[in-house]
């Protein structure tokens, strides 16, 4: 997932054992040649690897260099994974995967019936896993997951052969071959799932793997290692022969390993980007989330949340451009609308094609007081009848001083009094995934490459629509725009579906996030992107 939660995530890497005279570490392989270890910090580990039910940031990070799926998303482009090649039948419903011959890290056949196992597992209510919903443009796949069908062999997914796989979909579907990348499309070994049951991808032993790199060592909470995969097809392209992952929760602590030598990039916390800027050390990058205020129309509370005029007054009152220059500083950029810039539309950026300014980026407090003003007439109510709203946000730095100016701007310009509570991230995220909050500090990352990835998870049906915000006409509009064939009235729909959740939808967008970090100098190939793998180091090297 792109994932609910605003992350900011520490990577780093270095060669090892014995320093050179960059600073660089190297080490001596058994072949003579010198070995390249890459060390990097996560701020958390992965909730869990199993890519049926993975959800998290870490997860898509580890995942993207263990698995391997139909195809890769690496630098912003699709490129051949497991199918060396595939066709898309003229009529967009059928995509034909043609694999390779190759194997598991353990020796066995990876053949197209793995893939095909996987696919049906993901959508099994057994497993219940939150992404359920991703496999939905493929044929009878919701109806299978909703338990309206129960033969697996009506879903849209079919081993021809050993190496060829075929996904028949339900209605054209633009975004379908990218979404192959994504972690819920990876395969999982059935084999090892039968062995370890519950307890599958939570050590080293408890799985098997197609991608890059294998789990050579976990100890949780502390650090993961992985070693370059022998039995990977493409291994000739992989120049790491380990990668060190430290779970480094504290940012400063990350960046003081950076400092020693101990790790060769870091991603830069606000009180460390002005420095490296100044030096010339720092880059920024496209984080890919748009952060906002989310809103629950649950319970008594949410009888006065579920009031625009109410979550107008709110908004008007949010300095979007003194949060990110003044307490971010990492080259975020306020958001005027949900979709985030950089995402694709008809032909080119969707931001372009349907141009939209409906947040204003700097406070106008008599504006707020106006929607306030209007609000309460509507509610009957007066501000003293207010209560003091519930603001809940993960124990991350940046969302801690966020929700803290925010609680602010609500209490100065409008006399509306917040409490803040802060958890650890899995803590917050249970909660939001309960229901069990008033306002949360919380954001959107894509999955994918297309403006439905923003929009899908305030419908309905939604696993992680847990707002109480239900709409038919919303949820008509994303339906409609998910079976339209004709480009440009499917992004009429996005465009008409974004227009709407701005005004009647759970959430506040904020800021578009980006992120600044740095890097050693012979780093080379190691990318951050907003779509796919924030840190993808798989075709990293060290010069």
């Amino acid at each position: 997932m792109l994932l609910l939660v605003v992350s900011f995530m520490l990577a780093a890497c270095t060669a090892e054992s014995g320093d050179t005279d960059d600073g660089k570490k190297e080490g001596i392989a058994d072949d003579g040649e010198t070995e390249q270890v890459l060390r990097m910090a996560m701020e958390s580990e992965p909730e869990v690897l199993d890519p049926q039910v993975s959800t998290d940031t870490y997860s898509i990070i580890v995942n993207n260099a263990i698995l391997e799926g139909l195809v890769r998303f690496h630098d912003g482009e699709i490129i051949p994974g497991i199918a060396e090649e595939w066709d898309i039948s003229e009529d967009g419903l059928t995509y034909t995967f043609h694999l390779r011959e190759t194997t598991w890290s353990d020796g066995k056949d990876l053949t197209a019936e793995d893939f095909k196992d996987s696919f049906i597992r993901l959508l099994d209510p057994e497993t219940a896993s939150a992404y359920a919903y991703i496999g939905y443009y493929v044929k009878n796949a919701a109806a299978f997951n909703q338990g309206e069908i129960t033969d697996p062999d009506e879903v849209g997914v079919k081993a021809i052969d050993p190496y060829t796989l075929e996904f028949t979909l339900e209605n054209p579907t633009k975004q379908f071959l990218s979404l192959t990348s994504f972690i819920s499309y990876l395969p999982s070994d059935a084999e090892k799932i039968e062995e370890f049951g519950q307890s599958y991808s939570s050590s080293p032993e408890s799985m098997n793997y197609n991608g890059p790199f294998v789990i050579d060592s976990w100890d949780h909470q502390e650090s993961i290692v992985l070693k370059k995969n022998p039995n990977y097809w493409n291994k000739d392209e992989i120049k790491l022969d380990e990668v060190e992952i430290n779970i480094v929760a504290d940012n400063s602590t990350a960046v003081g390993m950076y400092e020693t030598g101990d790790i060769d990039m870091v991603t830069l916390g606000r009180e460390f980007i002005e420095k490296y800027e100044q030096s010339g050390d720092a880059e920024f990058y496209n984080a890919g989330t748009t952060a906002f205020l989310q809103y629950s129309y649950n319970g008594e509370v949410g009888e006065i949340l579920k009031n625009s005029n109410f979550r107008n007054a709110l908004s008007y009152a949010i300095n979007r451009q003194g949060l990110v220059e003044g307490v971010l500083k990492n080259g975020s950029t306020p958001a005027e609308r949900y979709i985030m810039p950089d995402t694709l539309g008809k032909e080119g950026l969707f931001a372009e094609e349907y141009p939209l300014s409906v947040f204003p980026t700097e406070n106008d407090n008599e504006k707020a007081q106006e929607y306030l003003d209007k609000a309460l007439d509507e509610l009957g109510m007066t501000k003293d009848e207010l209560p003091a709203f519930e603001l809940l946000a993960s124990d991350r730095p940046d969302d801690r001083i966020i929700s803290e100016a925010l609680q602010d701007m609500f209490d100065q310009t409008l006399g509306i009094k917040t409490e803040i509570t802060i958890l650890p991230h899995d803590q917050r995220l249970q909660r939001l995934m309960d229901g069990e909050f008033e306002l949360m500090w919380a954001g959107w990352g894509p999955d994918y490459n297309d403006p439905m990835t923003y929009l899908e998870i305030f419908t309905a049906s939604s696993t992680y629509n847990t707002t109480g915000f239900e709409s038919d006409t919303y949820d008509d509009l994303i339906n409609s725009a998910s079976v339209e064939a004709d480009v440009d009235k499917r992004g009429d729909l996005l465009f008409e579906a974004e227009q709407y959740l701005i005004e009647e939808g759970p959430m506040t967008p904020v800021y578009f996030e980006s992120g600044a970090w740095a890097k050693s100098g012979s780093l080379q190939n190691v990318n951050r992107s907003p779509f796919g793998a924030e840190v993808d180091f798989v075709f990293g090297y060290f010069e």
